[in-house]
């Protein structure tokens, strides 16, 4: 299951998908699916250039 939620950690977007499937994969499609971000709390595993040159196209 891959989750992004609003400031509160309420789920705003939601995907299910086979456990093989990396958190990164899904990330632009959930962050597309929602006002884009002002911050992102993020582990390791969304640590892509394609996601942070995306995030840097917003500010």
């Amino acid at each position: 299951m891959h989750c992004s939620t609003d400031n509160r950690g309420r789920p705003v977007a939601l995907a299910l998908t086979p456990g093989n499937v990396a958190d990164i994969t899904m990330a632009l499609l959930l962050l597309q699916a929602v006002a884009r971000p002002h911050r992102l709390i993020a582990d390791k595993a969304y640590d892509a250039d394609s996601l942070r040159r995306w995030l840097k196209e917003g500010c």
